[in-house]
């Protein structure tokens, strides 16, 4: 007992050279570290998103569109502003559209806006009296249709929904007179 209590009084460790502190504290390089996690964040997300194209095989080109429904297909950007409501008056005034009375049907395929579709439509029945617009919200419904527009938007719409689509209405027979993309 008596050895135990003088080596409690005894420093455990002695020195054996002064310590040496620099001025400047060395610290993680911050700027570093976030250029790093930034990139590294980016390529991540772009495998994600190709990785996602490929699975879902979204539609980005409307080549692809055109290999499915060989009809007239008219490009629309809904983040143009009003710049589309434009270019739907001016389609309105074509051959695109005859003087025979029938009923046109509107299809969403894919996620599209439904702001965009509902003034589609407003701008067709303002511009083409003579037809009748309907916005379609399902196949179904389309036997009561003479003609169609299919509407859909780039990178919200697949080939699974253009493949799936194709093979309804080729049971319907309802003509496809334009896409709008």
């Amino acid at each position: 007992l008596v050895n135990l209590e003088k080596e409690r009084r005894q420093e455990p460790w002695e020195l054996i050279t002064d310590l040496t502190v620099l001025e400047n504290a060395i610290s993680p390089n911050k700027r570093q570290i976030v250029l790093t996690g930034s990139f590294l964040s980016f390529l991540f997300s772009a495998f994600v998103f190709f990785i996602k194209n490929i699975k879902y095989k979204l539609i980005f080109s409307s080549k692809l569109i055109q290999r499915y429904f060989p009809s007239k297909l008219i490009e629309l950007s809904i983040n143009e502003g009003k710049k589309y409501i434009e270019e739907i008056k001016f389609i309105s005034k074509g051959s695109l559209f005859d003087n025979k009375k029938e009923k046109i049907a509107i299809l969403q395929i894919g996620f599209v806006n439904d702001d965009f579709c509902t003034k589609i439509l407003k701008i067709l029945k303002e511009q083409i009296e003579i037809k009748e617009f309907v916005l379609a919200r399902s196949f179904f419904e389309l036997s009561q249709f003479d003609s169609l527009i299919l509407v859909s938007q780039k990178g919200k719409v697949s080939e699974l929904d253009f493949d799936d689509l194709k093979n309804k209405l080729s049971i319907q027979e309802v003509k496809v007179i334009a896409n709008i993309f």
